[in-house]
C-alpha cells in the first residue's frame, strides 16, 4: 500500500495562510480543487495552531496496492495534535497472510493503541516508550515497521 502524505509548513499568523494556492484569487473557485489541495484543506479544519507564528498542516491519503484494493492494504497511521503533534505510520507485514492471519489487524490495533496513549504521562513525549506501551496493549498477531515523529 502506498501512502501519500501532504505536508505544508508555513510561518503565518493565521491558519488559512497555510494554503495560499487554495485561497488565492488566481485559482478558479468554480473548478474542483486538486486532490492534494483538497486533502490538505480538509486536514486543516482539524488542525490547531500551536504557536501563532507557525503552523504545520498534515493531510493523508492511503492508496492500496492494486492487488489489495478489496482488503484495503496492511498499513495504518495516526496523526495527533497533542503537545506539538505526533505523526505515525505502521507498515504491516503481508507475509502473515500465508499463515491465515489478517496482516492489517496488527498495524491497525497498534496505531489505535498508540493514538490513545499519546497523552499518557509515562510516555513523556518519548516515541520509544509510546510504541512499547502500544505494543504491550496490542493483542492482534502480526508485525509492522513503524515510523513515528513528534
Amino acid at each position: 500500500m502506498a501512502m501519500i502524505t501532504v505536508f505544508r509548513a508555513s510561518i503565518s499568523r493565521s491558519l488559512p495562510n497555510c494554503f495560499p494556492n487554495l485561497l488565492s484569487s488566481s485559482s478558479n473557485r468554480n473548478s474542483a480543487p486538486k486532490k492534494n489541495k483538497l486533502l490538505c484543506y480538509a486536514a486543516s479544519s482539524h488542525t490547531k495552531t500551536i504557536r501563532s507564528e507557525m503552523s504545520f498542516c498534515v493531510g493523508t491519503h492511503m492508496i492500496p496496492h492494486p492487488k489489495k484494493v478489496e482488503r484495503g492494504g496492511e498499513d495504518s497511521f495516526f496523526v495527533s495534535d497533542y503537545n506539538g503533534g505526533v505523526i505515525a505510520v505502521a507498515d504491516g507485514v503481508s507475509g502473515w497472510a500465508e499463515r491465515n492471519v489478517d496482516p492489517s489487524l496488527f498495524p491497525q490495533e497498534l496505531m489505535a493503541n498508540a493514538s490513545c496513549l499519546v497523552g499518557d504521562e509515562e510516555v513523556s513525549y518519548d516515541p520509544q516508550i509510546l510504541i512499547r506501551k502500544a505494543h504491550a496493549a496490542t493483542s492482534a498477531v502480526g508485525s509492522a515497521t513503524v515510523r513515528m515523529e513528534n
